[in-house]
């Protein structure tokens, strides 16, 4: 900065008025817009990673992607300890056999020592996030906000019964409709059940039509 203006990092953090720790604390903050090169080792279990870098070397420069797909959900009155218990159990349940490890924040009911007896009974790994630092766990946040943006802030809910049956509406739609930029424009079960390849070669083929529609109209005109 004193190279542009000749003024320190050090005056100008005196300006504003914090102390020089906040200040490194912001930088090591500052996120990236762009996707990461890798995941961060202790997030992803092998079958994880074994994913990315095949991605990886079929899409090199672009970085990785973490698929958001709701697995399960529920709107409770309250979500503590038990609740959490009840929903992660629940998810587990269409899975069977499959042990994924959960990434949260640091809540009161993810420190719960009941919760950490339900994590290891069910064979989990459970993993929290930095404190203050909601872009570890970037995926879950970004759907909160589009959940919030979509469907929360839009809609008129006359009962819970009323909530949960749109909302429920809204994640069917989100899972299996909406097209997300972020995985090339298809939906969370194209890339879920390994069908990636098959909408991009049906796209392709629908583009390759049009062009030549266009051209035949071109011709007659």
């Amino acid at each position: 900065m004193k190279s542009k203006t000749d003024i320190s990092i050090k005056q100008l953090i005196g300006w504003i008025g914090i102390g020089m720790s906040k200040y490194h604390d912001w930088k090591h903050y500052q996120t990236s817009e762009k996707p990461p090169i890798e995941p961060k080792p202790h997030w992803l279990l092998d079958w994880e990673w074994d994913a990315v870098a095949r991605y990886a070397k079929a899409h090199r420069g672009e970085g990785y992607r973490r698929l958001t797909y709701i697995i399960h959900h529920q709107l409770r009155k309250q979500m503590e300890e038990y609740d959490v218990q009840v929903v992660v159990a629940e998810a587990l349940a269409l899975f069977p056999g499959v042990h994924p490890r959960i990434i949260s924040d640091n809540g009161s009911q993810f420190i719960a020592k009941e919760f950490s007896r339900f994590i290891r009974f069910s064979g989990l790994q459970h993993v929290r996030t930095s404190v203050a630092y909601p872009q570890s766990n970037g995926k879950i946040e970004r759907f909160h906000r589009t959940i919030n943006e979509e469907c929360l802030e839009i809609a008129s809910f006359l009962t819970l019964a009323d909530a949960r049956r749109q909302i429920a509406q809204y994640i069917h739609h989100y899972n299996t409709v909406r097209l997300h930029g972020a995985i090339g424009y298809l939906t969370p079960e194209d890339m879920l059940l390994g069908r990636r390849d098959q909408r991009l070669k049906e796209r392709n083929t629908k583009l390759e039509k049009a062009k030549k529609e266009r051209a035949e109209k071109k011709k007659i005109a």
